[in-house]
């Protein structure tokens, strides 16, 4: 079984700086990750399945998009804010930590 990006960013030189759960959790998934790679680029991707398949299983470097705002992130969020398991409180302090990281850089 090859390495998974969800699962080990590390092998991929990457680490979660934020995760957004758009789902109730119910043996599904909905998810946006927020990785950042050693050089301080932000990379995103999103996925979603029932509980069969693994989450990002089909996803490394090549098909990861580089962050440059959260714009996508902001306009998903008012999409799936039903059902939601990440509240809009941590929303909110996610999207703030990215925004303040962006502007920093």
């Amino acid at each position: 079984m090859s390495t998974n990006i969800y699962y080990s960013p590390e092998k991929f030189g990457l680490e979660v700086f934020a995760e957004f759960e758009y789902s109730d959790a119910c043996y599904q998934f909905d998810t946006r990750v927020v990785w950042k790679d050693k050089n301080g680029q932000l990379w995103t991707a999103a996925d979603c399945g029932c509980s069969c398949p693994t989450p990002f299983e089909d996803f490394h470097l090549d098909n990861i998009d580089k962050l440059t705002s959260t714009d996508e992130i902001r306009s998903e969020w008012h999409r799936k804010l039903r059902g939601s398991i990440t509240t809009e409180g941590e929303y909110q302090y996610r999207v703030r930590k990215i925004d303040k990281y962006l502007k920093e850089r």
